[in-house]
């Protein structure tokens, strides 16, 4: 099933995000720009889990093409 499919790529960009964040924490160099890195991530993340939310629960079909398209941008 496609939702299940993407479901699974924001899945996998929210533990990509999570995974930016803790090697943010974990930096000792650059702490400005880190933490604007860190506070972007963080913010998109929470978008990313209402989507999540919002899909896997959504009784109608949703056309997702364009995020498939962020997706693949994002992963690079």
């Amino acid at each position: 099933m496609a939702l299940d499919s993407d479901a699974r790529k924001i899945f996998d960009l929210i533990l990509l995000g999570e995974d930016v964040c803790l090697a943010v924490n974990q930096s000792n160099s650059f702490k400005v720009e880190c933490g604007e890195l860190r506070k972007r991530v963080s913010r998109f993340l929470e978008m990313l889990k209402n989507l999540l939310c919002f899909i896997t629960s959504a009784s109608t079909s949703l056309y997702l093409r364009s995020l498939n398209c962020m997706v693949a941008k994002l992963k690079d």
